[in-house]
């Protein structure tokens, strides 16, 4: 998605809408609008995705930080980190 952020919103805000009265859920992965408690109006918008996933590679998440920035950036909604696609360790 692109635009100024409160363009997003914006956008975000009326894609949701409608995956609402369609009775569809919506997930939005790349460039989208911070999390700002959205799901508290539609729980249809199941997550998105607002940080670099474990698959950017081991120095994206280490390991002494990865708990505390799961809870910090779900304070606001559901964040969608893409988990367990890859090792911390690559080998070769």
């Amino acid at each position: 998605m692109s635009g100024s952020p409160a363009e997003k919103n914006e956008r975000t805000c009326m894609i949701t809408e409608l995956c609402a009265n369609n009775r569809s859920i919506c997930d939005f992965h790349d460039g989208q609008v911070h999390p700002y408690g959205q799901k508290r109006n539609f729980p249809n918008a199941v997550t998105r995705k607002y940080c670099q996933a474990q698959l950017y590679g081991p120095t994206v998440l280490e390991p002494e930080t990865f708990v505390t920035s799961v809870f910090v950036n779900m304070l606001a909604g559901p964040l969608d980190m893409n988990n367990g696609l890859a090792d911390l360790n690559p080998k070769g």
